[in-house]
């Protein structure tokens, strides 16, 4: 059999091509299979990583939430904890402060069993003082209510006011509140008379309180017939003629705060009431 080598090779070389493009078909649908695999893959390694991303950002919004209230707690743990501290300070200076009491209890009992010792040893004197008290009572109403004299030659008042007054350091108030009256002011006249003889005339003020007290006692003055507790006592340069006179009667301490109801006002020339009037506190 005669072989024709020149189609013998074309054959080869068509077989060999066909083989090869098999081989490349193969290589490459396989490529192609690999690549998909691959986009496959990739594609679901993609949505697990958003889902991963998504459940991080998922526990990061949960940890910041988490991180508010962790946060919030705190500023409220601080704030007992801040009261606690100032709640201790406070209780350790009232434990001080009751020490300190405590101590001033004990010297004032001690003071108290000194005060109770005089007190017994000069309860003669309190006696005594309770019966000079009692004899000046009898005074003041011996001449709470004495007559006025009705003689030409004896001064007289043609009219009397009486002003409460609060003072302070500022200033002056005119008030009928007897709780906050510190002074009264008396104003009077007296009345011009020809027939008394001129000059020097010692002139008392006298106020007796509700209780039948002189306000502001500042003493007593007697004579042979008569006793007199004044309020005030002043000089007045007298040339028969009206001549007004004011005084400011300041209450004592034992006297504040003043007493509702009415006082009685006094005037005397000596030992002659030329004047009275009366005067209501609220």
């Amino acid at each position: 059999m005669i072989v024709n080598p020149q189609l013998f090779n074309y054959r080869l070389i068509k077989s060999t091509l066909v083989i090869v493009l098999a081989v490349f078909g193969v290589l490459g649908y396989l490529k192609y299979q690999s690549i998909e695999a691959q986009n496959v893959f990739t594609e679901q390694e993609n949505k697990l990583i958003e889902h991963e991303l998504a459940e991080v950002l998922r526990q990061n919004d949960r940890l910041s939430n988490e991180k508010s209230v962790i946060l919030e707690n705190l500023e409220q743990a601080n704030a007992v904890l801040q009261n606690a501290q100032d709640s201790i300070a406070e209780l350790t200076s009232n434990l001080s402060v009751l020490q300190g009491v405590k101590a001033e209890n004990y010297r004032l009992k001690q003071q108290l069993a000194q005060a109770d010792n005089v007190l017994a040893q000069t309860s003669n004197q309190v006696l005594a003082l309770q019966k000079e008290l009692q004899a000046k009572e009898t005074v003041i109403e011996t001449v709470s209510e004495p007559t006025v004299m009705a003689s030409n030659a004896v001064l007289a008042t043609s009219f009397i006011s009486v002003q409460g007054f609060e003072t302070n350091s500022a200033a002056r108030y005119a008030t009928y509140k007897a709780k906050r009256i510190n002074n009264l002011e008396v104003c009077f006249n007296l009345a011009g008379n020809e027939q008394i003889t001129p000059g020097n005339k010692t002139v008392y003020v006298q106020i007796i309180n509700p209780d039948n007290n002189v306000l502001a006692d500042k003493g007593v003055v007697k004579n042979n017939k008569y006793s007199l507790v004044y309020s005030f006592k002043t000089n007045v340069e007298y040339y028969n003629q009206n001549t007004k006179v004011c005084v400011a009667v300041e209450a004592d301490r034992d006297d504040k705060p003043l007493q509702k109801g009415n006082y009685k006002i006094n005037i005397f020339n000596d030992f002659t009431l030329i004047g009275s009037t009366e005067l209501h506190l609220e």
